[in-house]
């Protein structure tokens, strides 16, 4: 074989294994990527975040036998921190379930917990008490039973302008000639959730309960102050006020405080939203 030839071959050769190592390079990083978890650098920081969360979550569980009271205000940060409406979700049912057992079995019982997630996507969202959410929910409705609540969705008793779909009920009314039935019209909602994010809307965008949104921080303050523009009835703080202390609602106002400026800035139209009668 002549020094050409020789030449020729060897030098096949090399392009051969070069070609090899590449190769063989290339499936190695193939396979490292797909059985190496990827580095903290290369996840979004939404996932990230969510993360963290799920691990604080995991943490609240962990501990939610042997120190419920440290679980539940761990459970309140992340409902007030996450933005990830499914980490909220797991927060409020991780909450529910420190709670529901101080709640008297029954209608009562079942009633706060049908409405709890959604008072406290409301109290986030509003900066309100969800002390007074649920106490309020439970007062105007007679526990969701009530007419109003159980054909129309309307927890509130929250009237209904001429521009918003609504029916008329009988309802009681106080002044200084006293109390009567008068007949009024309120609100329909598609559904129960959206009576509670009516009424978040309303007490913290209407201008009649500012004065009530100032001390969003302390319950009973704000109560002094919502009362008597919310109700005609002279004993309504009283009545909610037993309903809070009762089942031991103001546990999550932390939700509430500091209050941000308001999420809205036209003023309600609607009538004042009194109770109805019971039955």
């Amino acid at each position: 074989m002549n020094a050409l030839a020789i030449c020729s071959r060897l030098l096949l050769t090399m392009l051969l294994l070069s070609v090899l190592v590449d190769l063989s390079t290339l499936v190695g990083e193939r396979v490292a990527s797909i059985t190496t978890p990827p580095s903290p650098a290369a996840v979004s920081p939404v996932v990230q975040t969510r993360r963290v969360m799920m691990d604080r979550l995991a943490d609240a569980r962990a501990i939610s036998a042997s120190d419920p009271l440290a679980a539940e205000d761990g459970l309140i940060d992340i409902f007030a921190e996450a933005r990830d409406p499914q980490v909220r979700s797991a927060a409020a049912l991780q909450l529910l379930s420190l709670a529901i057992n101080d709640w008297p079995r029954g209608h009562q019982q079942s009633f706060l917990a049908s409405v709890f997630p959604a008072v406290l996507e409301s109290s986030r969202l509003h900066r309100l008490p969800p002390s007074i959410i649920l106490a309020q929910a439970a007062l105007e409705s007679g526990w969701g039973r009530s007419r109003l609540a159980t054909t129309h969705n309307n927890l509130f008793g929250i009237k209904a302008n001429a521009a918003q779909p609504g029916v008329e009920y009988p309802t009681l009314e106080a002044s200084a000639d006293g109390v009567q039935i008068v007949r009024q019209r309120f609100r329909s909602y598609e559904s129960t959730d959206a009576s509670i994010a009516g009424h978040g809307k309303l007490l913290s965008s209407d201008d009649r309960y500012s004065a009530a949104r100032a001390n969003s921080g302390n319950w009973r303050t704000f109560l002094a102050e919502l009362a008597p523009v919310y109700a005609s009835d002279p004993n309504y703080a009283r009545s909610i006020s037993q309903i809070i202390t009762r089942h031991k609602l103001d546990r999550w106002d932390a939700l509430a405080s500091p209050a941000p400026a308001p999420l809205f800035a036209t003023t309600s139209t609607r009538g004042r939203p009194d109770r109805l009668p019971r039955g």
